[in-house]
């Protein structure tokens, strides 16, 4: 509650908590993009 910026930080991962890995039907690597903001404003304390 203190208007400070806050940084997000994703991660995908599977059912175990391993880092998440894509393929495609052929079995290859398949990158992907995540589209989110960098981060937020906290809300400030209303006096």
């Amino acid at each position: 509650m203190d208007g400070t910026y806050r940084r997000i930080h994703i991660e995908l991962v599977d059912q175990e908590g391993h880092p998440l890995r894509m393929q495609d039907e052929k079995h290859k690597s398949v990158k992907y993009d995540i589209i989110a903001r960098d981060g937020y404003k906290a809300k400030q304390q209303v006096e």
